[in-house]
């Protein structure tokens, strides 16, 4: 509901006796009273959000839906808390039960009280007209921390894998599928024929058509933009290659810091084709979400110093321990890239990212800990500043999986080796993904679905689950599988 949609409103008697006043300090004034009505002409739980920081005077508003979601992430939190200053003040109560959608709504056990968040970069606002004997506290800028503009959103209109990522209430649980978009589908195979990988990741129409079709074919809730983890490096000149039945090639692999600094930094001119292929699938998509895609820093420079794919990580692991200030200079150079490569996609309009470290699982503890984690937070804090949810995964990382969500994750990824309730346990106070085994796809079917409602009630444990596998799709996997899961999800885990 606009601004000015709300003037002149009438709302039920549950919300004041005689009548209050609803306003928002908005740089116009949108302050009307609500006086008796009949029933559900206005919901008894009273929303207020944030209003846009840059309309002009008497400009519609965006629905007043809000950004609670930011406060309980810690990013406008102010040091009294929302729930605090509320409770004081107006003796209201905030009920987690009653946050749905990423809007800040009260249930007043009083029958008046006029909760209000004033525009954003400014001051929180809690307080009534017209009972002086019910203080109004107000936090400046002394009493809060303030922090730099971020673009406004409504969680009510954002895709649901958006919400469950936030931990916000969402209609079902999310489901999607890593590798999704790829030699399972047919159609995939058919557009694919005779042209190579990377060639396939630098078309604009091509990596459109092949984001879209799983979204077409499951009905999934989120399409994963169609990318390798080494295209940013062949955009920027690496000479490579993904050989079939290998993976990538790297035609000179590194070794010294001037291997290092011979690799240029990534700018979006160097991926044109990526910001129109977003925009083209954005177009399209409808109400699902596309999340962006990028490698971490430690895969990424697995495969710049092995020269390919590797088991045993031996020439990498010898450069981190060996040369430590070349391992630091290009970890340092992949990390900025793989942030730029994100920022790109998140610019021209992905709802979400996800950063994939495959071969995390490779480390021990204390040395993903001192030589990989703050590589990956680089990224994640750098992408972290367009206010779009950061999804983590590592393959075999049960281990590390604490440290990958402080990282600097919204979300993280558990693989299909760990049981999804320790895995929520692991992980904290964080949304989760995962993790069916992706072999169980090739079980009966009811199997498959069995495990997949284990898997769905285990993560309710978490602040938000998004439904995945434990990994990427098997080639071989029967499409019509897939469909059956995503189907049973949507069902299983309505709300």
């Amino acid at each position: 509901m606009s601004g000015r949609e709300c003037l002149g409103q009438i709302g039920p008697t549950d919300l004041c006796q005689d009548s209050a006043v609803v306003g928002c300090v908005l740089g116009f004034d949108l302050s009307t009273h609500i006086c008796h009505a009949p029933e559900r002409a206005f919901p008894s739980l009273f929303t207020v959000g944030i209003m846009e920081h840059d309309q002009a005077s008497g400009a519609d508003s965006n629905s007043i839906q809000g950004h609670l979601a930011l406060y309980r992430r810690g990013v406008w939190r102010d040091p009294l808390r929302c729930r605090q200053v509320i409770d004081e003040d107006l003796g209201t109560k905030l009920r987690l039960g009653d946050l749905t959608e990423g809007a800040l709504e009260v249930r007043r056990d009083e029958p008046w009280g006029d909760p209000r968040m004033v525009r954003r970069g400014h001051a929180h606002t809690v307080g009534v007209k017209w009972l002086p004997k019910i203080g109004t506290r107000r936090l400046t800028c002394e009493d809060r921390l303030m922090v730099n503009e971020v673009p406004s959103r409504n969680s009510a209109l954002a895709p649901v894998l958006v919400r469950a990522a936030r931990g916000e209430a969402v209609p079902h649980t999310p489901v999607w599928f890593m590798r999704q978009a790829g030699r399972s589908l047919p159609e995939y195979m058919a557009v694919r024929e005779g042209v190579g990988m990377l060639d396939a990741c630098m078309d604009a129409d091509l990596i459109t058509e092949i984001t879209l079709q799983p979204v077409r074919r499951y009905d999934v809730d989120a399409a994963i933009f169609f990318s390798d983890i080494v295209l940013p490096l062949k955009a920027v000149g690496v000479d490579l290659d993904i050989v079939p039945g290998v993976g990538p090639v790297v035609a000179e692999p590194v070794r010294t810091m001037a291997d290092v600094e011979a690799i240029e930094d990534l700018t979006p001119e160097h991926v044109t084709y990526v910001t129109r292929a977003v925009r083209e699938v954005r177009a399209q998509i409808g109400d699902k979400a596309l999340i962006g895609f990028a490698g971490a820093p430690f895969t990424v420079a697995s495969y710049l110093v092995e020269g390919g794919p590797s088991k045993e990580h031996a020439k990498t692991k010898a450069m981190m321990f060996g040369a430590p200030e070349v391992w630091s200079a290009l970890m340092a150079k992949i990390s900025a890239i793989s942030a730029a490569y994100l920022e790109v996609q998140v610019d021209a309009g992905a709802h979400a990212v996800q950063l994939f470290d495959s071969w995390a699982g490779a480390l021990s503890r204390i040395d993903y800990e001192a030589m990989v984690m703050p590589w990956s937070a680089n990224v994640l804090s750098q992408i972290g500043a367009k206010d779009v949810p950061r999804i983590h995964f590592g393959v075999g990382t049960g281990e590390i999986l604490d440290l990958m969500g402080r990282a600097g994750a919204d979300v993280v990824g558990v693989d299909w080796r760990v049981p999804f309730d320790e895995g929520v346990r692991r992980v904290g106070p964080r949304a989760v993904q995962g993790n069916l085994d992706p072999t169980l796809v090739f079980a009966p079917t009811e199997v498959m679905l069995q495990r997949a409602k284990l898997i769905l009630e285990q993560g309710l444990q978490a602040p938000g689950h998004i439904f995945n596998l434990g990994h990427g799709v098997i080639p071989t996997t029967n499409p019509d599988q897939l469909k059956r899961l995503t189907d049973f999800v949507h069902e299983q885990s309505a709300r």
